[in-house]
């Protein structure tokens, strides 16, 4: 099954993704905002597999939680890497 915190958790970032969409068109500003979407999709898909994994293939759904936790730095790291790129050094629009 599921305990209570974790359908918690699951309806706060339910309500942090509907946010970004709402705010989609600022997000659209922030550069390579691909990749950063990418990354808080891959933070979202935890918590939904986390209540789905009480219900079927167990296993298998805690594994792809742990991959999208442990994903989830990594691309915002690439943003990151691209972002910091993508400005010269010691000077920037920062």
């Amino acid at each position: 099954m599921f305990d209570a915190h974790e359908v918690f958790i699951l309806l706060v970032s339910t309500g942090v993704m509907v946010l970004t969409m709402i705010l989609f068109k600022q997000l659209v500003l922030v550069p390579y905002w691909k990749i950063l979407l990418t990354a808080f999709t891959l933070y979202y898909f935890s918590p939904i597999l986390t209540v789905v994994e009480g219900f079927f293939l167990p296993d298998f759904m805690n594994f792809l939680e742990h991959l999208c936790r442990s994903l989830f730095p990594g691309v915002v790291l690439v943003w990151g890497l691209f972002l910091s790129r993508s400005y010269p050094p010691g000077g920037g629009r920062f």
